[in-house]
């Protein structure tokens, strides 16, 4: 007999003897001190343990450990006394094992081990196969290793592909925490896939049911899987008592492509239907998301009672060949409010937007194409009358660079909002510009650019039949040529740098208009000119670095001197292109944001700043730095008339302090501070405490005030233990003119905890904002948006960020991830 079995004499490992009053949850799970570093790599420090596999000696052939032994004589034999029987893929263990040679069947009496890869059982009786591993058993204790998952089945059978439980129940919870488990009348697992399927299911939270799914299923991995991901909950104040429901399913179409669907409740909105696809080829991916108000609320706004509300957005990119790639964004919604509504954003959106680029490369050839069209949302304001398409195509070779820019406008609804000749706007059809680049005699850089712009309104006839002699100027169509060459010379070295430029500027416009003869008396505001402007720009930037190595302590003192000139030239031509003019502020080289104004200009900028650096790591420890700015002369150039010369005295900026402190990797202190000139009165500050220790933890505090408005901000995500981080976000204002603290009131409030545990986590977000037009004056207004999201996440059962994700994001307060990831 123990020639037909091969028995060994010798013992394997641990299993020769068992203490059978354990089961399989008690024998396998290993305190987290313990754990080999594998296992504990991805498992939180307040965990007590996991789960761990065993490895036991695996042979082609069966072979059994016995204390005694019965034949019979139908092949098949009964063992006694800490059996152990191995397998390749099989290791049982029990006190009576029955075992058939010709079938390879045996069955375990009394209290019984079984161990798969990964899986292992403890039963009063099972049976189970050598030759494919199939088993059953009945009144089992379970173990799934890879996800430190138990759990117990009155019925459980497996074979190679599947595992199969009846009156199951399941949880990711350690042995001696009972916190949650899944009961199901039934449950499959695919051992080969990963993931699990269940029917009839409640939820049980200490033992009282708190929910049910007539069907569920859930990967037992990290892999994507089909199935429903966790809801997010939101209440609020007032009638609608839940404010927020979002419970989203996904699917797992394949490897590469992916889609979900999300039904989401919004109380005082309605029913979203959302639905995100996803799809990752070798050469392209993509997003694209589906949202539409299915089941809409009543509204008070008769105007939108109406409106199917909607959005469409999708993003794309990849490469057309190997040379040649692509991106794609388009945001499509019904209504201006759709996004302020459903997706957390704080402005209307009156555009639909589709931007799309193109870029081809050829050895040192580099093309691109840029098209940005924009088409007002239905129910925006009537100032949006135009559907505008605007395309920039590029190349680039070595030094030199093209570029060809054209805009089209068509109107948007010719009924609804037709647009008269002042409301429409001057086009480009075409601008070309040449740029190039080099350098001479190796210490001499220029940069030229000349360019040609054809500016238009196109207007109909219609609407130069409107005109008259005030306004036939609208008609107006003018070139525009334009050249520019600038000289620099920089000089860099570890004293300092010298940086001098000089810039030349010659623009012609050139303006007819084809109604010359329509309107006799004003030919002067038909006929065909010529206007020409020569102007330029010079500029000296130059600071030196004072060095004073100390024992602990470097010290690097840089003072600066800035300077512009720009001569004042008359520039009667119009604005053709959209211009804006810059708030003055140290530094600057041009006062206009387009070449249609090139303003005069005599400033004088300095600085004087000191750094103090750690000579043992090389770390900016502080930076102290004093700003000082002057007009020396009067600029008088703007974007209509240019003023009248006069004897304009000196013009002095703010005295500008500018204070950085860190006192350590995680803590930084910045500060800038506005001085009047003469009095030297605090007129504006900005004031950022940032602590940011490790990972996804910070805390934030920003003081700021500009004229009579000061704001106090506080934002934080921080750990009270190791399990337990609070979620804080807050916003005061001032705006009295003479400051006083009672003047401070609430604006915004986010308040919130993390709760992490071993076999779940709970996220809670709660906020209050201050309604437009707030008119109250106590601290906290009368009446607030208040809301509250809840987040509920079973370990072990895949995990969503719904949500309050998109919630704390959306903040911009220097949220970067949830910081609970452990297994």
């Amino acid at each position: 007999m123990k020639l037909l079995y091969r028995v060994l004499a010798t013992a394997i490992t641990s299993y020769t003897t068992v203490s059978y009053a354990q089961t399989v949850v008690d024998l396998d799970w290993v305190d987290i001190n313990q754990l080999p570093e594998q296992d504990s790599a991805n498992i939180a420090p307040y965990c007590p343990g996991g789960f761990v596999s065993p490895a036991w000696p695996k042979t082609d052939e069966t072979i059994i450990h016995y204390d005694r032994a019965e034949a019979n004589v139908n092949g098949s034999g009964v063992f006694y006394g800490n059996v152990t029987l191995s397998a390749e893929d099989v290791l049982a263990q029990t006190n009576q094992l029955t075992y058939n040679r010709p079938n390879e069947q045996a069955t375990l009496e009394g209290e019984a081990l079984i161990r798969f890869d990964n899986f292992a059982l403890s039963s009063d009786q099972a049976q189970f196969s050598t030759q494919n591993s199939a088993a059953s058993a009945n009144n089992s204790v379970f173990v799934i290793h890879s996800n430190d998952m138990r759990g117990k089945a009155d019925t459980l059978g497996r074979d190679d592909r599947y595992t199969y439980a009846q009156k199951v129940a399941l949880t990711r919870c350690s042995p001696s925490d009972n916190a949650w488990a899944l009961q199901s009348a039934s449950l499959t697992i695919d051992n080969e896939k990963r993931y699990a399927k269940a029917w009839h299911t409640q939820l049980k939270v200490k033992g009282v049911p708190v929910f049910y799914w007539p069907y569920v299923s859930f990967p037992l991995d990290d892999q994507r899987f089909t199935g429903f991901l966790t809801p997010t909950f939101g209440f609020t104040q007032g009638d609608q008592f839940l404010g927020e429901l979002r419970l989203p399913f996904y699917m797992n179409l394949a490897p590469n492509y992916d889609d979900t669907l999300a039904l989401h409740y919004f109380g005082n909105e309605g029913l979203l239907f959302d639905n995100e696809f996803r799809f990752l080829t070798p050469n392209h991916n993509g997003i694209n998301d589906v949202a539409i108000l299915t089941l809409p609320k009543d509204l008070d706004d008769s105007a939108q009672q109406d409106i199917q509300r909607w959005q469409v957005k999708h993003q794309q990119s990849g490469k057309l060949s190997q040379n040649t790639v692509y991106d794609v964004k388009a945001n499509w919604v019904s209504d201006v409010n759709f996004e302020q509504a459903f997706a957390a954003e704080t402005e209307a959106k009156p555009e639909q937007t589709l931007k799309a680029n193109l870029t081809h490369r050829s050895g040192d050839f580099k093309n691109t194409l840029a098209i940005d069209y924009k088409q007002p949302v239905a129910d925006s304001a009537e100032g949006y009358r135009f559907n505008k398409t605007h395309a920039l195509a590029t190349t680039q070779v070595t030094d030199w660079r093209g570029k060809l820019y054209y805009e089209h406008h068509s109107l948007f609804d010719a009924e609804a909002r037709p647009a008269s000749a002042a409301q429409t706007e001057l086009k480009r059809q075409p601008e070309i510009t040449l740029e190039h680049s080099t350098r001479w005699l190796d210490f001499v850089n220029t940069d030229t650019q000349t360019r040609m712009a054809f500016f238009d309104r196109a207007l109909s006839n219609e609407l130069k039949s409107t005109l008259d002699e005030n306004d036939v100027s609208l008609n107006n169509s003018t070139q525009r040529n334009h050249a520019q060459i600038e000289f620099t010379s920089p000089i860099i070295e570890n004293w300092g740098y010298f940086k001098p430029s000089i810039t030349g500027y010659y623009t012609v416009y050139n303006t007819e208009n084809d109604l010359f003869d329509v309107f006799s008396t004003a030919n002067a505001a038909t006929e065909k000119k010529q206007t020409d402007r020569t102007v330029w720009r010079a500029t000296f930037d130059q600071a030196l670095t004072i060095e004073n190595p100390g024992e602990k302590v470097n010290t690097e003192i840089t003072p600066r001197l800035h300077y512009t000139y720009t001569p004042f030239v008359e520039q009667p031509h119009d604005v053709l292109e959209e211009t804006e003019a810059t708030a003055y502020a140290l530094f600057q080289t041009s006062r206009f944001s387009s070449i249609d104004r090139i303003g005069d200009m005599n400033r004088l900028s300095s600085s004087l700043t000191s750094s103090f650096i750690s000579s043992e790591n090389n770390r900016t420890l502080a930076t102290l730095a004093l700003e000082k700015g002057m007009k020396l002369s009067q600029e008088r150039i703007t974007l209509n008339e240019a003023a009248t010369a006069t004897n304009t005295p000196i013009e002095y900026s703010s005295w500008t302090v500018k204070a950085d402190v860190k006192p350590s990797d995680a803590l930084t202190v910045s500060s800038q501070w506005g001085f009047a000139h003469r009095s030297l009165e605090l007129k504006d500050y900005n004031v950022n405490v940032s602590y940011q220790p490790e990972g996804r933890v910070f805390s934030n505090l920003h003081l700021t005030q500009e004229g009579s408005e000061r704001e106090l901000g506080f934002a934080t995500y921080f750990p009270v233990r190791q399990n337990i981080a609070l979620i804080g976000y807050a916003i005061v204002e001032n705006n009295e003119e003479d400051f006083q603290l009672d003047g401070f009131k609430f604006k915004e409030f986010v308040y919130g905890v993390d709760y992490d545990s071993c076999c779940w986590n709970i996220r809670l977000a709660g906020y209050d904002t201050a309604v437009d037009n707030d008119q109250s004056d106590t601290f906290f207004p009368l009446e607030t948006n208040r809301g509250v999201y809840f987040e509920f996440t079973l370990k072990g059962l895949g995990a969503s960020f719904g949500t309050i994700e998109d919630f704390l994001t959306n903040l911009n307060i220097g949220y970067t991830g949830k910081m609970f990831n452990y297994k």
